[in-house]
């Protein structure tokens, strides 16, 4: 399940952390082979915390250039397993989120995805802390098991479509160790971390493309618009780079999402837009990314019959019945 990374072929020296912190500090750019010993160094342990949080101060303040953040985040993606779903025939697209509060899409539209026709590999991390996350609302349906090996994810992808789990400890282990230390550091908002982050974490789970919403507003930790579309651009532009398909929308978080925040209100409101129900706010944002999913994957063509493939998902009971496999099939009472 694991991919190999190009070794490459002349003789690498390397160099001291002090250097590598002077020359981001000055604004220097790293080549693949400085990221890749910053990678395995953080990995291994080899670099001093200290050093490293010298390091991603310097990243956060410097920033990245494109080909920077795309080779941070192939040797993230390559610190641990990469999940092959070959085997699977069906396009797989997966959907991001930056968080915000009362936002339940991906409960909708995960299985509505599914019943499109579009295998959803979900795997899901670390959040923000003010954020309730996807596997702790779904917690709240009695039996729901979130912890699966990536043999059990792939295999309950094969078997029907979707799974929605937490992200295993041997993908991407470098990002896991990073971003315990920007936490520490307060180097969260930089925009490449924040891009190798999310893609390394996504690509390695095994899907060929990505939706992603980047939230902007006092409910969200961009605060800026600006920022937010910063972001946005930066994670199209290495996910495409990386030969994945990958559209990002920026939306509003300056007002909660929907009528309820809380585990089980948002699975029952979640459950109310799988009948074709539920706010409008919520409903306006499933349509659009949902739009987005299928376009990606190949379902739809043209804008039309994307907004036609979703409404008839939505509104002929496809979907919730998918929810209700995908509920089963993870040990929890349909």
């Amino acid at each position: 399940m694991s991919s190999k990374r190009n070794i490459p072929t002349r003789r690498f020296i390397k160099p001291t952390f002090e250097f590598l912190i002077e020359k981001k500090r000055d604004g220097g750019e790293f080549n693949q082979e400085e990221i890749r010993y910053i990678i395995d160094s953080t990995l291994d342990g080899e670099m001093p915390q200290h050093q490293l949080a010298a390091l991603a101060m310097a990243i956060y303040f410097s920033g990245m250039s494109a080909q920077e953040t795309a080779d941070l985040t192939e040797e993230m993606m390559l610190s641990g397993e990469v999940i092959d779903l070959s085997h699977i025939a069906k396009p797989k697209i997966d959907k991001y989120s930056t968080g915000g509060v009362g936002d339940k899409t991906s409960l909708v539209l995960v299985p509505l995805a599914m019943a499109a026709g579009v295998v959803v590999p979900m795997m899901c991390g670390v959040e923000h802390d003010y954020v309730i996350n996807t596997l702790e609302k779904l917690s709240a349906v009695p039996g729901f098991k979130t912890h699966f090996s990536n043999e059990q994810f792939a295999s309950q992808l094969a078997k029907i479509g979707g799974a929605i789990i937490a992200q295993t400890e041997d993908l991407a282990p470098a990002d896991a160790k990073l971003y315990e230390l920007r936490k520490e550091t307060g180097t969260i908002p930089s925009l490449p971390l924040i891009t190798g982050s999310v893609l390394s974490k996504k690509l390695a789970e095994g899907s060929e493309g990505l939706v992603i919403d980047v939230k902007w507003g006092n409910g969200s930790f961009i605060k800026d618009l600006e920022q937010a579309k910063q972001l946005a651009r930066s994670m199209t532009r290495v996910g495409r780079s990386m030969k994945r398909r990958c559209v990002a929308l920026v939306t509003d978080m300056n007002q909660p999402l929907g009528d309820t925040v809380g585990t089980s209100l948002e699975i029952k409101e979640a459950i109310a837009l799988l009948k074709g129900g539920g706010p409008d706010d919520m409903k306006e944002l499933v349509l659009k990314l949902g739009m987005e999913i299928v376009r990606l994957a190949g379902v739809a063509g043209s804008t039309l019959s994307a907004k036609q493939t979703v409404q008839r998902h939505l509104t002929d009971g496809s979907a919730l019945e998918k929810f209700k496999d995908l509920i089963k099939a993870q040990g929890g009472d349909t």
